[in-house]
């Protein structure tokens, strides 16, 4: 895959490893973004306007204290670069780029946290089916000492802790929604621990790809 910065002539070559199979499957995706395509992001996220994140909620969103974290939705396709981005997650995730929601960038600083959740909605309409989660920013957060963890509470790792999957800037984390028989997968139940060191920042990207085309 190709660089999606201009007049830059690296590829990109993600390393898929499967961190859990039993119950759903969760993939760490390495190397998926070069650094100047994550601040491409980042500034996109800061001029689209950081504001308190919201929950779904009764069709529709709201701010909620399990989420504390501030987001900012990013056009679909609002340049090439972002364009481009996209298109390699699509098909990295095996879904279809029209199947995308506008991917949302959440930034978090210190004891901010988005506490246990499922990314399905169980509204009644196109439900989401895929997550790709990426990390676009990891100050202060090297080796697990200061928290922010993605972390799935109902999929043990090495047979005792919940499964976590620490920020590491470039890389995502990605998986399924859905059981192997097709119904919303109870055992994708995951949280974005709480930064705990006063300089830890961390910013992510929401990816999500629904069962139907999106606007």
């Amino acid at each position: 895959m190709q660089s999606c910065i201009r007049g830059d002539d690296r590829t990109v070559t993600p390393v898929f490893e499967q961190l859990h199979h039993d119950g759903a499957v969760v993939t760490r995706i390495s190397k998926m973004l070069l650094p100047e395509e994550a601040r491409h992001l980042i500034e996109n996220g800061k001029k689209a306007g950081l504001h308190r994140s919201t929950v779904a909620a009764g069709g529709g969103s709201s701010v909620n204290a399990s989420r504390t974290s501030s987001t900012a939705f990013l056009k679909k396709a609002a340049d090439p670069v972002t364009k481009c981005i996209e298109q390699r997650i699509s098909t990295l995730a095996g879904m279809p780029h029209t199947h995308m929601e506008p991917m949302q960038i959440t930034d978090y600083t210190r004891k901010q946290q988005y506490k246990a959740h499922h990314d399905y909605l169980r509204q009644g309409g196109p439900e989401r089916t895929t997550t790709v989660f990426a990390y676009l920013a990891d100050e202060g957060l090297r080796d697990g000492k200061c928290g922010g963890a993605t972390t799935f509470y109902k999929l043990a790792q090495n047979g005792k802790e919940p499964l976590r999957v620490y920020p590491k800037a470039g890389d995502a984390v990605m998986w399924s929604n859905r059981t192997l028989t097709g119904g919303l997968n109870a055992k994708t139940l995951h949280a974005g621990e709480p930064l705990t060191c006063d300089a830890a920042h961390k910013v992510g990207l929401n990816v999500w790809f629904r069962d139907h085309p999106w606007r």
